[in-house]
């Protein structure tokens, strides 16, 4: 699904996508949209504080409960 979705998130110019991993109980967060994908990617698990450009405090513990 990844595979698919992301590249046309990617050339639709979404700026962010959030991608919730409930088997590796993580978040994986894509920024910064290209042609052929997006330039950055950050993953964050247990109280590791989410970092993004929306005004947000939230940990993936707090997502993943």
């Amino acid at each position: 699904m990844k595979e698919i979705k992301l590249p046309l998130y990617a050339l639709a110019k979404i700026p962010e996508v959030w991608i919730i991993d409930l088997a590796k109980e993580r978040v994986i967060i894509y920024q910064e949209p290209l042609e052929e994908g997006f330039k950055k990617m950050h993953s964050f698990n247990g109280e590791e504080k989410i970092v993004t450009g929306l005004p947000i405090s939230i940990t993936a513990k707090g997502i993943l409960g």
